[in-house]
């Protein structure tokens, strides 16, 4: 029975260690993607406001019910 459960709470670590090294990953990239898009809005000249107003309207047109026939 210890042994079985050595080897439970070895697994147990090992798969909170990849749980930790893929969070990490994850993070990372999401910090790079954001970077990212705060550099390409920068460089697009485009005012935040037009930039929110165009997708606000997207959104609406996305969520308007189509007409059925």
């Amino acid at each position: 029975m210890f042994a079985l459960d050595s080897q439970l709470v070895w697994f147990e670590k090992q798969n909170l260690l990849k749980l930790g090294q893929w969070m990490k990953r994850k993070w990372t990239s999401a910090l790079d993607r954001k970077t990212d898009a705060v550099l390409r809005l920068q460089q697009s000249r485009v005012p935040l406001a037009t930039l929110e107003r165009e997708w606000k309207a997207q959104i609406e047109a996305q969520l308007a019910s189509s007409p059925r026939s």
